[in-house]
């Protein structure tokens, strides 16, 4: 009887030992023009000789190892009794704390905050924003539990705009229900510019700094991007949604998170109404990774490891078809024209078809590369490289057009984006392999697509646009115009300090085959002085085959590199509907550019 009522009396004591376990952060902002975040942890319960403190060193959506503890300093650790800890840091981002078993401990740092990036915290007296990766930091086996944010703002700083969920007793404290949203949560704190609107009840934020041309039709269209986007998978996913934006001097960049997204824009960039379909572009983007990346997801993108590189190869659907779908979202909401589809889809078949890099990196490798290579381009980077941006939209379009031909135009890419969010993220709750990525193409296909997968995702074979485009009863047309004077050479310069400097040779070019390199300085050409001003008019007076005396400086020292010059053209792209297409051609035409047909016209 004895033993019983003890374990009994275990099982009514653990709920309250549970319960007393917490974890509480805050974030002020004293004296902001110092661009210092004050940043405070405390963790109750976690009686532990030794627990150790972790800062990510990346943060998802951005693919590069950023360190963020460069900026950390001032680090200092006490306990529940006021008591200095002893600590020592481990590595770059770890910092163990020597607990000795006390109730509570507490860690305080500083964070400076000076760069203005989507990607890192930036505070002075006018606003701050809080990235979390490179402010918050973690114990690994509590990174599930709960925990709260308060955050005390600077004294002229009235609001805060982030996708955490305020407490109902105090708008300056929110909950966190795990450390992974934290570290998906940004947030603005100053006196930023609201616009509010509702998506089937759902509210929507849209949080701006700085001073800029935009207006309610900027507004207006955000919410016709929101709409299309929900429109293909048909539910929102989000309670709340919230767009951070700051203005710029000029672009800047955006990125995902789970509820929210961040984008640093050009101010003057929103009028005319011309300038403002790239502001779309980037709106229809960053919505739709709402659905591609932050829920649908290759496996190895959550749980994350918040310390190293998170390698996939599927970046190029991540972010390709992010891309591809952006476009269409344009296209459904009204703010593309079916000629304007058009033209982009032309423009990305010359972008990826002329690209050197094309040719010597498939675009499989350059996602599991972009770690390395992606975010730290060099002047060597197009001829070595592909962007899985750019050839994973076009391989978005090209796999579209194979499964609505496929299936007879039953089915498309939207529905294998739709079955990916329904059976690996809902019922699954995972992200996918590329394995199982393939077998749910293949499966809206009706078909198998290992030739696809192994020429154009692993392989670098020059694709077969003309077969693709025909099943929706388009060809590609390639239209020679007059070439710029550098392209007969093959490099790319800059005058800088009234210099001429090679900044890219392109390979397989003249330059390239005859050893002009980067950073070699033009003197003359045939013995005539040339400068940036009048180099291209110097080599419009040569033919083609005719050989040209380059006199250099390289490394200090004076030279002479002969080089024939080659006939070079450039080409533009344009794609046509063909004159007398099948039935199912002008059905996957109309359907593809989402064309409504009227009664008379059938």
């Amino acid at each position: 009887m004895k033993k019983i009522l003890s374990s009994f009396a275990i099982n009514l004591l653990l709920p309250v030992i549970l319960f007393s376990q917490s974890i509480t952060y805050t974030l002020s902002m004293p004296e902001p023009w110092t661009h210092y975040f004050h940043v405070t942890q405390t963790i109750k319960g976690e009686r532990k000789r030794s627990i150790d403190f972790v800062m990510p060193v990346w943060i998802p959506g951005s693919y590069k190892v950023r360190d963020y503890p460069k900026n950390v300093e001032g680090f200092t650790a006490h306990s529940d009794k006021s008591e200095n800890l002893k600590w020592e840091k481990l590595d770059k981002n770890t910092w163990r704390v020597f607990s000795e078993k006390a109730k509570q401990v507490t860690i305080s740092y500083r964070v400076y905050a000076f760069e203005k990036s989507v990607r890192e915290s930036f505070l002075d007296d006018s606003h701050g924003f809080a990235s979390p990766p490179g402010l918050f930091m973690y114990v690994d086996n509590l990174r599930g539990k709960r925990a709260k944010l308060v955050i005390d703002p600077y004294d002229d700083f009235s609001t805060i705009s982030t996708g955490l969920e305020a407490s109902p007793e105090d708008k300056y404290t929110f909950e966190i229900p795990n450390y992974d949203i934290l570290i998906d949560s940004p947030i603005e704190i100053g006196n930023q510019k609201l616009f509010l609107f509702d998506v089937d009840g759902v509210p929507h934020e849209i949080a701006i700094y700085g001073e800029g041309n935009y207006d309610s039709v900027m507004v207006a269209e955000i919410k016709m991007i929101t709409e299309s986007t929900i429109k293909i998978f048909g539910e929102i996913p989000y309670k709340r949604y919230v767009f951070i934006v700051h203005l710029a001097k000029s672009n800047r960049g955006a990125i995902e998170h789970l509820n929210s997204a961040v984008y640093i824009y050009g101010r003057w960039n929103f009028q005319p109404e011309k300038k403002r379909k790239a502001w779309r572009s980037v709106v229809a983007h960053e919505m739709f990774h709402t659905y591609n990346v932050k829920r649908i997801r290759a496996r190895a993108l959550g749980p994350f490891d918040y310390t190293a590189e998170n390698y996939t190869s599927l970046l190029w659907v991540m972010e390709g078809f992010t891309s591809y779908f952006g476009s269409r979202i344009l296209l459904d909401a009204g703010l593309l024209t079916s000629d304007e589809y058009r033209e982009k889809m032309a423009s990305l078949i010359k972008k990826v078809s002329t690209r050197k890099g094309d040719k010597y990196q498939s675009v499989s490798a350059a996602s599991f590369d972009a770690w390395i290579r992606y975010y730290q381009p060099n002047e060597n980077s197009r001829n070595s490289e592909v962007s899985y941006y750019d050839k994973g939209n076009l391989l978005g379009m090209l796999l579209d057009l194979e499964i609505r031909y496929s299936s007879k135009n039953d089915r498309s890419l939207a529905d294998v984006m739709r079955r990916l969010y329904s059976e690996y993220y809902k019922k699954k709750k995972r992200g996918f392999s590329k394995e199982e990525f393939k077998k749910e193409v293949q499966r809206a296909a009706g078909k198998k697509l290992d030739n696809f997968f192994r020429d154009y995702v692993n392989g670098t074979k020059e694709i077969d646009y003309d077969k693709y485009l025909l099943y929706a009863g388009l060809e590609l047309d390639k239209i020679s115009t007059v070439s710029k004077a550098t392209d007969l050479l093959g490099v790319a310069t800059s005058g800088t300090g009234g210099k001429l400097t090679i900044t890219r040779v392109v390979r397989d070019s003249p330059a390239w085959n005859y050893g002009l390199n980067v950073n070699d300085e033009i003197i003359a050409i045939n013995d005539l002085r040339v400068s940036k001003s009048d180099f291209a008019k110097t080599l419009n007076r040569f033919d083609a085959g005719e050989k040209l005396k380059f006199t250099l400086v390289r490394n200090d020292w004076l030279r002479d590199i002969d080089v024939v010059v080659a006939e070079s053209s450039e080409e533009e792209y344009f794609l046509f509907p063909i004159e007398e297409p099948t039935e199912l051609q002008k059905a996957i035409y109309e359907s593809f550019f989402m064309i409504e047909v009227t009664e008379e016209e059938d």
